[in-house]
């Protein structure tokens, strides 16, 4: 019978690389028989044999496990590229359908309900603009920068005060009262509102640099010095 221990040697002696018969020349030198020596060979044979056919046939099941896997997702996605060609086509049917229905509907000419005709001699009244008396309901101040916008937005828009110059002289001091109530929003100066002429265009100045001011610096104290009432409680929040 086979030794447990002569069998390790040589399987051992194998993978290190040596020749089968150098290994076979070194047990008979150690005093083994040679047909025990032949015997343990043969052995080893078998099994190293068994073994690279174990390996062989897992190798084999593996391929053919992975044959019939890609196989298989290839009938699948061919199938799923059947179907949608086939969705595609439908859908396609449909959009021609829905487009023909849309160009038949944008063919057809749209019926209009005939209205109410007017009786002959008169026509349909169209809408009446506003003179600037009747925008600004007599206000003097309203109506002069009703009727010269193109001059104050200029002087304003330029930095220019002397383009108000070319105006009379209550549409100049409006001119100028519009001009630094800009002037002082847009430079945060609140000095420029001592500037405004009329009494309630400097008041409106300053409480609308105030509101302004509050609403900038996220503080409330400027919204007390507001004089409106109404703007002063829109700035506190009321």
């Amino acid at each position: 019978m086979p030794k447990k221990e002569v069998i390790e040697y040589i399987e051992k002696q194998l993978k290190k690389g040596h020749h089968i018969n150098k290994i076979k020349h070194k047990l008979i030198s150690a005093g083994h028989r040679k047909p025990d020596v032949e015997e343990h060979v043969a052995h080893v044979h078998e099994r190293r044999l068994s073994l690279k056919m174990f390996f062989v046939v897992l190798v084999i099941f593996i391929v053919i496990v992975v044959v019939f896997y890609y196989e298989d997702r290839i009938l699948v996605k061919e199938k799923g590229e059947e179907e949608i060609v086939q969705e595609s086509r439908e859908a396609a049917t449909q959009g021609k359908v829905m487009i023909d229905i849309v160009a038949r509907e944008e063919e057809e000419p749209i019926q209009e309900e005939p209205g109410e005709e007017l009786p002959e001699g008169l026509e349909e009244e169209q809408p009446k603009e506003l003179s600037c008396e009747e925008k600004c309901e007599g206000n003097e101040r309203c109506i002069i920068i009703c009727e010269n916008p193109d001059v104050i937005n200029k002087a304003m828009d330029e930095n220019d005060l002397n383009v108000c110059e070319q105006l009379s002289q209550n549409a100049k001091n409006v001119c100028r009262d519009a001009f630094y109530l800009r002037r002082a929003m847009v430079e945060g100066n609140v000095e420029l509102c001592n500037n405004v002429i009329e009494e309630d265009s400097k008041v409106s100045c300053f409480d609308d640099y105030y509101h302004q001011k509050a609403i900038s610096a996220k503080d409330l104290s400027y919204c007390e010095k507001i004089i409106n009432s109404e703007l002063k409680s829109s700035c506190e929040g009321k």
